[in-house]
């Protein structure tokens, strides 16, 4: 694929593409500050048990009831009526979906992911969330560090549209690579140190969204933004990369510090929206 034939899979330009990263074939677009990683089916991520179980094991032991206790107090806040059908796609082990059916016992929830899930009171579907039909709609769709992963993010946005009812809520968690955790990987790829680059723009991770992108991407399906918030996850969950024990420890420091810093310098963030 020459880079002529390649358009940001945000705003579809192709004069504003830089090439940031030869390994990731990672492009940058300056016009709606989105990067993104070329992707082939020969090429694509296989995502095997050693994801869950291994590579990212700390992540999925470690649920971040921050942000599950913050979008339930904003849906319940937008969506005051009872039997509210509330999706969750990549639900991961749906620890999501078991903190609303906790919090919440008149809601019915639904999950799909990748992977096989049950869980009483639970509609879980196995598969692709853009390969899966739906003869339901839904009043709360939410997609928690999913996005990041999906190659057609216009298509991702147009099928969530689809399955929406009437002004229903979309919740989209994704990571923020604008933000100064991502800024100051970037410059110490520059100086030579490339492991917090290749921790935070990993192999499976597609797209890279800024505020900026993701807000645009939002309003170019016809979503109307209602908030926008930066924030990070549990020190606990940081996936730590596999290299020399001492070199682990000056990791996991560096991560505190910038942990502690105001929210709104996370290292994640989530846009609400509503629909038309």
């Amino acid at each position: 694929m020459g880079q002529n034939s390649i358009c940001c899979s945000i705003c579809g330009s192709k004069q504003s593409l830089i090439l940031k990263d030869k390994i990731l074939k990672m492009y940058e677009c300056n016009a709606c500050n989105h990067a993104f990683c070329i992707s082939t089916k020969t090429g694509r991520f296989n995502y095997t048990n050693d994801y869950y179980e291994d590579t990212h094991a700390n992540w999925f032991n470690h649920p971040n009831y921050w942000l599950f206790d913050f979008i339930y107090s904003n849906v319940c806040r937008l969506k005051k009526e009872q039997g509210v059908r509330v999706l969750d796609i990549g639900c991961g082990k749906g620890d999501f979906l078991k903190f609303l059916k906790k919090k919440a016992m008149d809601v019915e929830l639904w999950g799909i992911d990748l992977s096989d899930n049950q869980f009483p009171g639970i509609n879980f579907i196995k598969g692709d969330f853009l390969e899966k039909p739906f003869d339901v709609k839904f009043d709360v769709v939410c997609s928690l560090a999913a996005i990041e992963h999906v190659a057609d993010v216009r298509l991702f946005i147009k099928k969530i549209k689809h399955i929406l009812m009437p002004q229903a809520i979309v919740v989209i968690m994704t990571d923020n690579a604008g933000g100064i955790f991502y800024r100051f990987a970037r410059i110490l790829k520059r100086i030579g140190f490339k492991t917090p680059f290749y921790s935070l723009y990993e192999v499976a991770h597609l797209q890279a969204f800024t505020n900026k992108s993701l807000k645009i991407l939002m309003e170019l399906e016809g979503l109307a933004i209602i908030s926008q918030t930066n924030h990070n996850y549990p020190v606990e969950a940081v996936n730590l990369p596999k290299t020399i024990p001492f070199m682990k420890y000056f990791y996991l420091l560096g991560i505190r510090i910038l942990f502690s810093l105001p929210r709104q310098y996370g290292v994640l963030q989530t846009i609400i929206s509503k629909n038309a």
